[in-house]
């Protein structure tokens, strides 16, 4: 459970650079 968590959190974390990328 710890390590799905884990990687849901890195996900976003991806996703939210990207968007701060593109936007940028």
């Amino acid at each position: 459970m710890n390590r799905f968590k884990t990687i849901i959190m890195t996900a976003w974390v991806c996703v939210f650079f990207g968007l701060a990328y593109i936007a940028a």
